[in-house]
């Protein structure tokens, strides 16, 4: 065997000594007992290694690190921010699509944004957003120009909006989980539509909150589990308020009035003082007031129940028909007042009906209790209460006073 071949041999022995030495490190030593020296040197080797590869492995630490920073710098560059909450101006003076234009960029984003706004603005689409506007100088969004799409306000895609101090002049519509704010909002004016009025807020499976100012031209329109909240602090004459397939509305102020108000398809209405012309209840839908002033007619019809916590006033006619009830705990009036079809009412204090029916040919009663009604008026009262006016009821139905006394015609 020749020199070269012997050192071959030699380093691949040892390469071999050294990868097993190596794979048994860390070696443990123990008191008393010498350590050798490969041992202790296989010690350093693989810590050495060790160090070498958590270098490389910090190194592409930082290649991520600066992967990600150019990132943010990209998406803040186009639009998209790091920052949870940004102020934006808008001239819709200088440029009417301003708003629009920021609102279409701005999509999808995690930022909350407050748009500044000046001027007259065309109308604007916010979907996916969190968005605040806030108008000055008699600041604006106008109504949207084709038939296909009229809102000055479209909200979509669990959007959250605030409005601040700006004028409508076109309907809102809000949709699909998104929430709304209107802090001093001025409405277009409501336009009649035969008996009711063209909607001009429409709130779809989404929420809206009446926070300050008033509800003035207000014609509502909530349906599709969709709720709305009108504070304490509100005041003003809403054109009409519908509540439709499972919503409910809630009005704290007792400073509101409506023309037209309905809770239809399951719905639910709670007003603390409702002043209204027209009150109609429908189809399974509950309505709550802790008083109730109403200048025509109310009417609950279709399983439906009415519930006065205090005196209800209505001065033309009450309806309470088709298995539908009627609650008050104070006085009650009615120009007439009809109950039918196996439905029933129950009047904690006096009842007083001041006109007669225009069939009833004796021109003399002005209460009626048809096919399975029943009521009682005065269970508060001591003497059992009393009834103002005369009545006519069939086989089928009954009236009880207070003191739980049939009442019979005289």
């Amino acid at each position: 065997m020749n020199t070269t071949m012997k050192l071959v041999l030699a380093t691949a022995v040892s390469s071999a000594f050294t990868s097993v030495t190596l794979a048994d490190v860390p070696n443990v030593f123990t008191a008393n007992t010498p350590a050798k020296a490969s041992e202790v040197n296989a010690n350093f080797t693989a810590l050495d290694n060790d160090i070498t590869a958590l270098g490389a492995d910090l190194d592409g630490i930082d290649d991520n690190v600066d992967a990600i920073d150019a990132r943010v710098t990209s998406l803040e560059a186009n639009g998209t921010t790091s920052d949870p909450y940004t102020t934006v101006a808008i001239n819709c003076g200088e440029d009417a699509d301003a708003l629009k234009d920021a609102l279409d960029d701005s999509r999808n984003t995690t930022t909350r944004t407050t748009y500044n706004v000046t001027g007259a603005c065309n109308a604007v689409f916010i979907v996916r957003n969190d968005v605040k506007i806030v108008g000055s100088d008699g600041a604006s969004i106008l109504a949207g120009t084709t038939e296909d799409e009229p809102e000055a306000v479209f909200i979509d895609g669990q959007s959250s909006v605030r409005l601040q101090d700006i004028t409508l002049g076109g309907a809102l519509f809000a949709r699909n989980s998104s929430s709304v704010r209107f802090d001093n909002v001025t409405l277009p004016t409501a336009v009649q539509d035969g008996d009711e009025y063209q909607t001009n807020v429409t709130i779809r499976t989404a929420y809206l909150r009446v926070n300050s100012g008033s509800v003035n031209n207000l014609a509502l329109h909530l349906n599709r589990n969709a709720s709305v909240d009108i504070r304490s602090s509100i005041t003003g004459a809403a054109a009409q308020a519908i509540a439709d397939a499972n919503s409910s509305l809630v009005v704290d102020s007792e400073n509101v009035t409506f023309t037209t108000l309905e809770a239809i398809g399951s719905s639910f209405i709670y007003v603390a003082n409702l002043v209204a012309e027209d009150v109609i209840v429908e189809s399974g839908s509950v309505l709550e007031a802790d008083a109730l002033s109403v200048s025509n007619e109310m009417e609950a019809w279709g399983n439906s129940r009415i519930s006065v916590w205090g005196d209800a006033t209505i001065t033309n006619e009450t309806q309470i028909a088709q298995a539908s009830s009627f609650v008050s705990d104070g006085d009650v009036s009615s120009g007439v007042f009809e109950c039918e079809s196996n439905s029933m009412f129950q009047i904690l204090g006096n009842l007083t009906v001041t006109d007669t029916f225009e069939w009833d040919e004796s021109n003399t009663n002005g209460l009626s209790l048809q096919r399975g009604c029943h009521g009682q008026y005065g269970v508060d009262e001591e003497n059992g209460g009393t009834l103002t006016g005369s009545f006519i009821k069939d086989n089928y139905s009954g009236l009880l006073d207070g003191q739980y006394m049939e009442v019979t015609q005289e």
